[in-house]
């Protein structure tokens, strides 16, 4: 048993404390206070649990996070300073109960037939509340609190395939609290199935960390089935209603009592945040699984909620062993590949979030000594779905090990880019001797081109009527690279800017790397801006995930910037970039909390950067570097190799706005491009 005391803070924001597990000598900090930068303070007397109808203390199983530290630790240092309150995992409005949230939205049908009959049925959790609830408390409280039926929703322990095994352990208050939120219910039957649906068609595909064919076996034939450890734990099967419900057609959710599809992600948010702040979950794994799923939060108010459910995803993996499956000889083969795809499934999300984010890895290469996952650690699944046939597992099997591999590729990336020890990574990784930066650039350039030559010689070989997902998924995979490819290069111009700026008079050599570069920044920038119009005309586009609003800002700004500065015929003839770039913000904004401000920092961005460049175009440059320096610039490349500096102010403006949470001021740039 561990000790259950928790610090002021954590005890008054209801979270919880590992200060017990850190020693309780003067120094010690717990994580949550320690990620804040916050002092914290231990409280002088033990949490109270109840036991059954009993009155006795029983103090709950220790839930140990793993002390393994993969990045340094200045790491929590940046993390407290991006957030201006911090506020961890704890969101304060998750006190409002599912019914009051939707007490005056009145789209809720009753149930009828089948469904009516079901809700009438004796439940597990009935019987417990009637059982293990002080008779005072209760009768202290109106009668129709004391279960509160969801309307299109019904209790848990219903359906036979989930488990909550510390229901039992957990004390009354704790229950009546899980039980007010609607974190005991889930939806019915037939809205169910097209959440679960939705999950294997859109989120297992990229994250493969559940055995889909042992899955489907019990959700669809578990009566019949074995006891209690093969079933679903509660808090993940929350944590992937969460995940999928951005896919679920509006028209259902509103049966099961959702106004919008961003108010569904919101509530079954809280739902799975609470079973995890409550202790409902003490298996190290099946946490992971879950916080990985809750690593696709965004809100506008806690900007870096996504990467502190990663790095508890991260952490409990590490507590389940499962980065030793390469290692590990007691696992059989059945375990090896499940740690394996577990372990790999955060290295993805350590990939994709800082990438797009602009923020440090949590994993390094240094956790990257095993294998890589391939297509045997995915055979099993093949033949087994219920959403995909033989072919297109196959081919959705291929791109997720690609995108593993492309994971490899942009490790040394990122940490280039965005190293855990500056306050401003982006920047401070630049302001070295220029002279060291191209072999390192080149090396990261080249892995990056290898990848994508390999990949695309059987991507271009896919046949025109495969599945929608499988163009979805290849799309998005090459949307990650040329983001990297354009992240990388935008360094080396800051690099080379800077270096530039300490000469006398401009060196040739920058002049003709001007020129390369521009050709790499069109290049990348119209081919996301290309994949992203191509899904909007195939109607695809709403199916990506939230990760997609940070990947796609930056090459439409510019593709609109190019487009409004163009002056060439064809130019002026292709397809109206700016009918994407409202079609893509508009869908992000139905799906997604948080885009709001991305919207609004794209189109300042924009207007200034259109201002800024109208006022360049009328004046003559001082110190000419080309040849047309003399002569108006015919698009936005033309005019990024007269003036690099105002195409630099864009691009980092991008990159401190997502990687701190706020828009810069002047004073966040580096003072060479102010």
């Amino acid at each position: 048993r561990r000790r259950s005391r928790a610090c002021v803070r954590c005890n008054s924001r209801k979270v919880r404390c590992d200060l017990a597990l850190m020693g309780w000598n003067s120094g010690a900090q717990c994580t949550y206070c320690r990620l804040d930068g916050m002092a914290c303070t231990a409280r002088p007397s033990l949490r109270r649990r109840c036991r059954d109808d009993q009155n006795a203390v029983q103090l709950m199983p220790a839930k140990a996070t793993s002390q393994t530290s993969l990045v340094p630790t200045q790491q929590c240092t940046i993390f407290s300073e991006f957030v201006s309150e911090p506020s961890v995992l704890h969101d304060a409005s998750a006190s409002t109960s599912f019914c009051e949230q939707n007490s005056n939205i009145n789209l809720v049908p009753r149930m009828t037939g089948q469904d009516a009959s079901l809700k009438q049925k004796p439940t597990i959790l009935a019987g417990l509340l009637e059982k293990s609830m002080d008779p005072g408390l209760t009768s202290s409280l109106p009668e129709e609190q004391n279960i509160c039926l969801l309307d299109g929703h019904l209790t848990f322990s219903y359906f036979s395939f989930l488990k909550f095994d510390e229901l039992s352990s957990m004390c009354p208050d704790d229950v009546r609290t899980l039980e007010k939120h609607g974190c005991l219910h889930v939806p019915t039957k037939p809205a169910l199935d097209r959440f679960v649906r939705e999950y294997f068609l859109h989120i297992h595909p990229n994250l493969p960390m559940l055995d889909e064919g042992q899955f489907w076996s019990l959700y669809k034939h578990c009566a019949g089935l074995c006891g209690t450890s093969s079933r679903i734990s509660l808090f993940l099967f929350q944590a992937m209603l969460f995940a999928s419900c951005s896919y679920v057609p509006l028209k259902l959710l509103q049966q099961c009592g959702f106004g919008s599809i961003r108010g569904a992600r919101k509530t079954l948010y809280r739902r799975a945040k609470m079973l995890f702040d409550l202790e409902a979950e003490h298996d190290s794994y099946i946490i992971a699984q879950g916080a990985l799923l809750l690593s696709y939060y965004s809100t506008n108010s806690e900007k870096h909620l996504n990467t502190l459910w990663l790095n508890l995803a991260i952490q409990s993996a590490l507590k389940a062993n499962a980065h030793h499956y390469d290692h590990d000889k007691s696992l059989s083969k059945y375990e090896k590949q499940m740690s394996k795809r577990l372990w790999w499934c955060c290295v993805l999300r350590d990939r994709i979030l800082p990438l797009g984010l602009r923020r440090p890895l949590q994993i390094t290469h240094n956790y990257l000594t095993g294998g890589c996952l391939d297509y045997n650690d995915l055979e099993d699944d093949i033949g087994k779905s219920e959403v995909y046939d033989k072919d297109t597992q196959i081919l959705l099997a291929k791109t997720v090990v690609a995108l593993c591999q492309l994971a490899i590729a942009t490790t040394g990336v990122i940490t280039l880019l965005y190293p855990s020890d500056v306050y401003q990574p982006a920047i401070a990784a630049c302001e070295e001797n220029f002279n060291r930066t191209p072999p390192e650039s080149d090396g990261y350039k080249s892995k990056l081109i290898q990848w994508y030559e390999t990949v695309d010689s059987w991507v271009s070989r896919i046949p025109h009527e495969a599945h929608p997902s499988v163009t979805l998924y290849t799309s998005l995979m090459y949307i990650y690279y040329h983001s990297a490819r354009l992240a990388l290069c935008h360094h080396e111009i800051l690099s080379l800017e800077l270096w530039s700026l300490s000469l006398e008079e401009r060196h040739a050599a920058y002049v003709s790397k001007l020129d390369n570069f521009r050709g790499e920044i069109r290049t990348a920038a119209a081919a996301i801006t290309s994949i992203i119009q191509d899904l909007v005309l195939l109607d695809l586009v709403q199916l990506l995930p939230v990760s997609a609003v940070a990947y796609t800002a930056l090459p439409l700004v510019l593709s609109a910037l190019d487009e409004k500065l163009s002056t060439n015929s064809w130019q002026t003839s292709r397809p109206f970039v700016f009918d994407v770039y409202t079609k893509a913000m508009s869908q992000y904004r139905n799906q997604y909390d948080g885009t709001e401000e991305v919207s609004s920092a794209m189109n300042r961005i924009l207007l200034e950067a259109e201002l800024h460049s109208r006022k360049l175009c009328l004046t003559s440059p001082t110190a000419p570097r080309t040849v047309s320096a003399t002569t108006n610039p015919k698009d936005w490349y033309e005019l990024f190799v007269q003036h690099p500096k105002l195409h630099l102010r864009v691009a980092l403006s991008f990159d401190i706005s997502f990687s701190r949470g706020k828009f810069p001021e002047d004073s966040d740039l580096p003072r060479e491009l102010r």
